[in-house]
């Protein structure tokens, strides 16, 4: 297997790689390279967890707030009885029906 992965390795072109790195000191090169990559990512990764904190932070025990639509603001938008709200909110699935002429509400089912 050796003389196989030698001969590999040869047709794509290792030898031009340890030439450029080894014999040339391409390696000092590829350290600052490094190095410059290495702040690049560093510097986005921080930028992505500062701004998932700043969500978090913002959102954090959102979920406590009083449901928006309640019922003196759901009167003018249905032409049904808006009782079965809490049903609504809790569902997984709603199909609603609406008015083939008024933008209005005819119908909810709840699945």
């Amino acid at each position: 297997m050796l003389p196989l992965a030698t001969l590999l390795a040869w047709w794509l072109g290792f030898t031009a790689v340890y030439e450029e790195l080894v014999m040339r000191r391409g390696w000092e090169a590829l350290l600052e390279l490094i190095g410059v990559y290495g702040a690049i990512v560093l510097a986005m990764g921080l930028e992505q967890v500062s701004w998932a904190l700043g969500n978090w932070l913002r959102f954090y025990g959102t979920r406590d707030r009083p449901p928006v639509m309640s019922q003196e603001f759901a009167e003018p938008l249905f032409l049904m009885d808006t009782g079965e709200f809490p049903v609504w909110m809790n569902a997984k699935r709603l199909v609603v029906h609406h008015h083939a002429t008024h933008p209005r509400i005819t119908s909810v089912e709840a699945g």
